[in-house]
């Protein structure tokens, strides 16, 4: 298997932490939920495969970066800069009711447009993205994300090539929705 290291030891150690636990418990999740949402996530992480393929597999969209497979339970490679946002993909989080509906909630209030619904906003992708910028930023489950500090991630995300996912959360949320997400979602 091909894959940079430390994407899933990063989504593994939120995933695990204590920090991600108490913010589930205080977003209005149950302890017992929270429990078994964890054992889910590693055991679809841990099965997760991340190949960098010879030739195109049929019918499978090839973007810019990598992408997630369901049907082959796998992350495919194409350049190397969303292994974090496709892993999160594969845990198969947006399942989880809980996460889903702050999500949805969340979209209504803080979204931009008069759109809170379709790709952009649907729970798996924004997940995905929030997760994406606490691993390329190096946040960590029990810091609070301000608006200096969101500011700044957001100054080096136009700057680079690698953020052609969170541009979109940035140009479709508000700052405030984006804090939000940042702070309340415990699935980080």
């Amino acid at each position: 298997s091909y894959e940079p290291k430390g994407n899933r030891e990063f989504i593994r150690k939120w995933y695990n932490s204590p920090e991600a636990e108490k913010r589930y418990i205080d977003s209005g999740g149950k302890k017992e939920d929270w429990i078994s949402t964890r054992e889910y996530i590693n055991k679809n992480l841990n099965s997760v495969k991340v190949v960098k393929p010879k030739y195109q597999i049929p019918n499978m969209y090839v973007g810019e970066g990598a992408y997630y497979s369901p049907y082959y339970n796998t992350v495919i490679d194409h350049i190397g800069d969303s292994y974090t946002h496709e892993l999160v993909h594969g845990t198969k989080i947006s399942n989880e009711l809980h996460m889903s509906k702050l999500i949805k909630d969340a979209a209504k209030k803080y979204t931009k447009t008069d759109k809170s619904t379709g790709y952009d906003y649907s729970p798996s992708e924004v997940h995905s993205r929030i997760m994406d910028i606490r691993h390329k930023y190096n946040i960590k489950p029990n810091e609070v994300i301000t608006k200096e500090r969101l500011k700044k991630i957001k100054e080096d995300n136009y700057s680079s090539f690698f953020g052609k996912y969170e541009e979109d959360l940035f140009n479709n949320w508000s700052d405030d929705g984006i804090i939000y997400l940042l702070n309340t979602l415990a699935q980080n």
